[in-house]
């Protein structure tokens, strides 16, 4: 490049690279956090952690609220209590859909600290609360009914060691006004979809029942 040849070799480098197109070397920039950013990161990981279990119910307020309650716990464990927490505001208010959604995110978090025993419950639970008719969601019709297919993806990893079992502790723990279906019946369609089979819910329609005044919320 006909530049000077004389000099320390960082004052060489220094001088190719003020001469240098720097974008044709194709070098990836890396960032050096000073101490103080250390220090951030350090004190606030856990909102880096938490955000992707934020929702419109879950907020980075109730985050928070919980954490001063149990400083020591991980941010699974603190979200885990959260949703416990509006489990309670779901059944005070009769919002099941969202009591069922919420025993899926219940799920989620579970695999995601890998205790799969615990989370098995809450694929019976979430399944359960389908299936109850208090949802509104695909049995007033009697549709067809599959695992949806992101919590399929999931139920291999998880401990369900019967079935029946855990749907009859649901029925005693969520203490739903009615189900269209009887305890055994319930456990025999989640067996099925647990098993990876379609359900042609029309066909179990004569063991079902409903009260014909509820209304669904």
């Amino acid at each position: 490049r006909g530049l000077k040849k004389t000099g320390k070799k960082d004052e060489l480098v220094q001088r190719i690279i003020e001469e240098t197109d720097i974008s044709l070397l194709k070098i990836r920039p890396v960032y050096i956090l000073s101490e103080s950013g250390k220090e951030y990161i350090r004190k606030y990981q856990y909102y880096i952690d938490v955000v992707k279990y934020l929702d419109c119910d879950m907020t980075i307020q109730m985050f928070d609220d919980m954490k001063k309650t149990a400083p020591d716990k991980s941010v699974q464990e603190i979200v885990f209590s959260v949703y416990q927490t509006l489990d309670k505001v779901y059944k005070d208010q009769k919002l099941y859909w969202n009591l069922q959604c919420n025993q899926k995110k219940k799920f989620t978090i579970l695999i995601d600290m890998k205790n799969y025993q615990e989370a098995g419950y809450y694929a019976i639970a979430y399944m359960y609360l389908k299936l109850s008719g208090m949802t509104n969601y695909g049995i007033v019709e009697y549709e067809n009914l599959t695992l949806d297919m992101a919590y399929e993806n999931c139920l291999n990893t998880v401990e369900i060691p019967n079935i029946s079992t855990l749907v009859d502790k649901c029925y005693k723990e969520y203490k739903l006004p009615f189900h269209y279906f009887k305890p055994n019946v319930t456990a025999e369609i989640i067996t099925k979809l647990y098993n990876g089979e379609e359900v042609y819910l029309a066909s179990y329609k004569r063991k079902s029942s409903r009260p014909p005044s509820y209304d669904l919320i």
